[in-house]
């Protein structure tokens, strides 16, 4: 099989995965319970999808590349402070002391990119 067709098929087949999660995220209704998750997903679909029409695009192709890179971080440190706050949700201590680390630690990766 050629290269370029089995990375054109495993691109779509990825696609189609994502489309099937999307699907189940809504009929579960999940995106209520998780929504900062639901962002991070819907927006990583949609990045995919667009990654996927401007391949051939070189210079559109790298702006959107990072461009998306740069929210998916945004948006995944915001899954992560999302599921802390489910997990400790019911013990508050656990809740501060996680809180506490999550922003010393979102604060020290901020100063050292700087």
């Amino acid at each position: 099989m050629d290269l370029t067709l089995s990375l054109r098929v495993l691109s779509v087949a990825g696609i189609i995965c994502q489309a099937t999660l999307a699907f189940v995220l809504l009929w579960k209704k999940v995106w209520k319970s998780f929504p900062l998750f639901s962002w991070y997903f819907g927006t990583g679909s949609l990045a995919t999808i667009m990654m996927y029409a401007f391949q051939h695009s070189r210079a559109a192709y790298f702006y959107l590349y990072w461009t998306v890179e740069a929210l998916g971080i945004g948006l995944g440190f915001a899954v992560v402070y999302e599921i802390f706050s489910n997990l400790f949700g019911n013990h508050n201590a656990l809740h501060r002391l996680a809180s506490v680390i999550f922003r010393c630690v979102l604060g020290l990766l901020l100063v050292s990119e700087s």
